[in-house]
């Protein structure tokens, strides 16, 4: 039912591959896979209804182990539908034994164990504004379009200070959250100040239709410019 459900969706058009990336982790409880993308770390949501297969052999995402190369399949920017596995194929002495599962699932060898589970929920952003700004978050990174007045400046996301490269109104993406976003999925996303004199609210919320990306308004209409402190949360 599962792979019905795997294969409808690829069917349906839209989906795109990865290739070569290598495990980092994988969260059970929250379904969160974190690969290593080129230096980078990236987390996507495992659905219920993901096919793995790990060397040719139908698996479940439970069996990925850290040090893995995968082709990943997405339906979203952040979910995924297929996951093609490769690497630490297990013991064959332990296979020529006949001692595989039952299940037909392969034999993995040990190996390291996985990091701690990954998958930031939060973003922690303090800056300087002054005039209006809107901050999104897309695909685990963030940037900021600058929409009136200066340029927003003394910026810290998840305690990291950032000096971004400007590219007109709009700044380079903040790619340095470590350990790596979660992707947003399902989840009710929470905006809260915690300090600006200022307003700042959600004009978009992260849906499949906008490519998952959440929008966020700031405003400083007065004279000058002030601090703010907005925590995120999903």
């Amino acid at each position: 039912m599962l792979m019905a459900v795997a294969a409808v969706l690829l069917a349906a058009g839209g989906a795109k591959a990865l290739a070569d990336y290598k495990v980092v982790s994988f969260e059970k409880t929250a379904g969160i896979l974190t690969v290593d993308q080129s230096g980078g770390l990236k987390s996507f949501r495992v659905a219920s209804f993901t096919d793995v297969t790990i060397n040719g052999v139908r698996a479940v995402a439970e069996q990925l182990r850290a040090g893995m190369i995968v082709t990943l399949t997405l339906t979203d920017q952040q979910t995924v539908v297929r996951i093609v596995a490769r690497g630490n194929p297990g013991s064959p002495t332990a296979a020529a034994a006949g001692t595989a599962p039952k299940t037909g699932l392969p034999v993995l060898a040990p190996l390291p164990a996985m990091g701690a589970p990954v998958g930031v929920r939060k973003i922690s952003l303090k800056l300087r504004v002054d005039g209006q700004d809107t901050v999104k978050v897309r695909d685990g990174q963030l940037w900021i379009e600058h929409n009136g007045w200066g340029k927003p400046e003394a910026i810290t996301i998840n305690g990291v200070r950032w000096h971004p490269q400007w590219q007109g109104k709009r700044t380079e993406n903040f790619t340095g959250f470590a350990p790596p976003l979660a992707p947003f999925g399902t989840s009710v996303v929470s905006v809260r100040k915690h300090l600006g004199r200022g307003e700042v609210k959600m004009i978009e919320p992260p849906t499949n239709a906008n490519e998952q990306t959440l929008s966020i308004y700031l405003d400083d209409k007065k004279g000058g410019s002030d601090i703010y402190d907005v925590r995120i949360s999903w």
